[in-house]
C-alpha cells in the first residue's frame, strides 16, 4: 500500500480509524486491503501515541497476511506480541477483525 491508502495494483484499501485502547488518549488508523481469501496486506497509516510504534514494522504486519476470520469472529491465528506495546497490538488484532468482518457482511449483503 501507498501512503494514500491504494495498494499498487491500485485497488482501494479498507482501512477505519481505533482508538488503540480505552486507557489510550490517541487514535491508530490502520489500512487493510481486504480478498477473498482475507488479508492481503495492512499498514499502519497514522500512529499518534509514544509508545508501541514498532507495529509499524514489516516483521509484524506480516503476521496478519492471509489471515481470515473463524466462525468465532476470532483471527485464525495467533499473533505474536511485542513487550511494550501490548494495546498497540491489541489495537491492531481488533481492527484486523473488524475489517474482516465488515468485508463479509458487504459481501453478504450485496
Amino acid at each position: 500500500m501507498d501512503d494514500c491508502g491504494t495498494t499498487s495494483a491500485g485497488r482501494a484499501a479498507s482501512g477505519a480509524p481505533l482508538p488503540a485502547d480505552a486507557n489510550s488518549d490517541e487514535p491508530i488508523t490502520i489500512g487493510f486491503e481486504i480478498g477473498d481469501n482475507g488479508i492481503v496486506a495492512s499498514r499502519v497509516l497514522a500512529f499518534r501515541e509514544s509508545r508501541g510504534w514498532e507495529i509499524r514494522f514489516e516483521a509484524f504486519t506480516a503476521q496478519f497476511e492471509g489471515a481470515s476470520l473463524e466462525p468465532s469472529r476470532e483471527l485464525d491465528r495467533s499473533i505474536d506480541n511485542i513487550t511494550g506495546a501490548t494495546l498497540s497490538v491489541n489495537a491492531y488484532k481488533r481492527l484486523a477483525r473488524f475489517a474482516l468482518w465488515l468485508h463479509q457482511h458487504v459481501q453478504t449483503s450485496t
